[in-house]
């Protein structure tokens, strides 16, 4: 992976912002990335939205369930989506293993 090419957080962000109006306009409901969540890795960007009531208000009534975490490679700008139903670590981890395999086929 060259270095020199890996992508910004901002650079990400715009993708995953991207991404996040998508939803937003297929689902009805205003959402918003948590900018305090934003989790950085060697290769990659996880970005994690919510409902802006949440966001704003901070009350659970407000909080969506089964938003999927935005995944945002740092050396292809690949956009991934997570499930809900593990942990996200462990599902950063079998996507990495994934995405090294696809690259040596």
């Amino acid at each position: 992976m060259d270095l020199c090419a890996l992508m910004t957080r901002d650079q990400a962000r715009q993708l995953a912002q991207r991404e996040v109006d998508t939803i937003s306009k297929r689902g009805g409901i205003p959402v918003a990335l948590d900018e305090d969540a934003t989790i950085e890795r060697d290769w990659c960007w996880v970005f994690i939205y919510q409902s802006r009531a949440f966001l704003d208000s901070g009350r659970e009534r407000d909080r969506l369930a089964g938003n999927s975490p935005i995944v945002i490679h740092k050396a292809t700008a690949n956009v991934y989506s997570l499930g809900t139903a593990r942990s996200i670590d462990e599902q950063l981890d079998r996507l990495k293993r994934e995405v090294a395999q696809r690259r040596e086929n």
